[in-house]
């Protein structure tokens, strides 16, 4: 396992300021694969879009609705993708070139 430095902003800012107290080195944390992530890269998107999208009754407004979250979490997920590339490299590159054909949210 390297002893990487984190290179972004922390996801957690009260742990970055109880290591900066402690005068403690904040690393990188590593990218594992644990659960529904063997099977799609974004399993929260993907229920958000099951969710969305089956319901016994589509009227107008819920199609609006659905259509509107389905391209807000599309661009979303680019951005996310973006930043984890950025963060763990190679590591997820390989992810990514992994799980790619499985599911639409992929």
């Amino acid at each position: 396992m390297p002893n990487r430095r984190a290179r972004r902003y922390p996801r957690a800012p009260l742990k970055q300021s109880l290591f900066a107290y402690l005068r403690r080195e904040l690393l990188e944390p590593e990218f594992v694969v644990r659960g529904p992530y063997h099977v799609t890269r974004h399993p929260l998107m993907l229920g958000f879009l099951i969710a969305f999208w089956a319901t016994p009754w589509m009227t107008q407004g819920h199609a609006l609705f659905a259509v509107a979250m389905t391209a807000y979490i599309l661009i979303a997920l680019r951005h996310e993708e973006r930043d984890l590339l950025e963060a763990h490299g190679d590591a997820y590159a390989r992810y990514q070139r992994q799980l790619l054909p499985r599911l639409p949210c992929s």
